[in-house]
């Protein structure tokens, strides 16, 4: 299948029933390859300080796992935007949206160091509502790997206030509501589709093996900024410079990659 034939009937109902769909070979094997290849030369650049006080870095970090953003802007793999083309259109269909915008992308590196990413909702933190994220394998993914977990229908109870509320705290709450949790098993070139405000998670990685995994938000042209839900920091202003809370979210940073009628 092409991105045009993406998705099926089916693969949009699950998205809006459960708020994720995995869509298999959406990348071939080797482009997953190259791909994890750009990943790993990049974080390692980082590391060894290539790339201090690089103008193009918009945002990194090291915690639950090993983020860079805005690889678009950065590695020559990306920068054409022909991957983001690919998740953008599928993103659109998923949500039903003629016009979409990218958000930011990234890098998660994940490897036996790090530890669990507790369950959240990516809409938590983001300046936008209606985001839909693609979460790309670029190997195969397990749960022992740090696989996504989702809490299925969770989406539509809209943004929980989890400000006091451990991990199990959420866990319980989540259970309490009947949200089965799934952890779908990806091949490389796999992607996962969510919607902004399903809850997820992933375990430790305990295989040994590092897991590198593209991600890529994205959202409907048009809409303006908001200020973060629940008084959180204004982190994601980075990702829309020259733009505040009330402007329409159009920054350079921010390229169109998808039109109704232009796949």
């Amino acid at each position: 299948m092409t991105s045009e034939q993406w998705p099926t009937a089916d693969e949009v109902r699950s998205f809006h029933q459960d708020g994720f769909v995995k869509i298999s070979g959406v990348f071939p094997a080797e482009q997953a390859e190259l791909l994890r290849g750009a990943l790993a030369a990049e974080r390692t650049a980082y590391n060894a300080g290539d790339r201090d006080d690089d103008p193009r870095y918009t945002f990194a970090r090291t915690k639950s796992v090993q983020v860079i953003s805005n690889l678009w802007r950065i590695r020559e793999e990306f920068a054409d935007l022909s991957v983001h083309r690919r998740l953008g259109s599928i993103a659109g269909r998923l949500g039903g949206m003629d016009r979409i915008r990218v958000y930011h992308d990234s890098m998660l590196y994940k490897d036996t160091a790090n530890p669990p990413v507790p369950w959240h909702q990516d809409e938590y933190f983001a300046l936008l509502d209606k985001v839909v994220t693609a979460w790309v394998a670029l190997s195969p993914v397990s749960r022992e790997d740090g696989a996504v977990v989702y809490a299925r229908g969770s989406h539509q109870e809209g943004l929980l206030d989890v400000r006091g509320m451990s991990d199990s705290d959420v866990t319980q709450h989540l259970r309490a509501k009947g949200h089965a949790f799934r952890c779908p098993d990806m091949a490389a070139g796999d992607v996962l589709f969510h919607a902004g405000t399903v809850f997820h998670r992933s375990d430790r990685n305990v295989t040994g093996v590092p897991r590198y995994a593209f991600t890529a938000f994205f959202f409907e042209d048009g809409k303006r900024l908001r200020p973060q839900p629940f008084g959180t920091e204004l982190v994601d202003l980075v990702y829309f410079p020259g733009r505040a809370v009330g402007d329409i979210a159009d920054s350079p940073f921010n390229p169109v990659v998808f039109g109704r009628g232009n796949p």
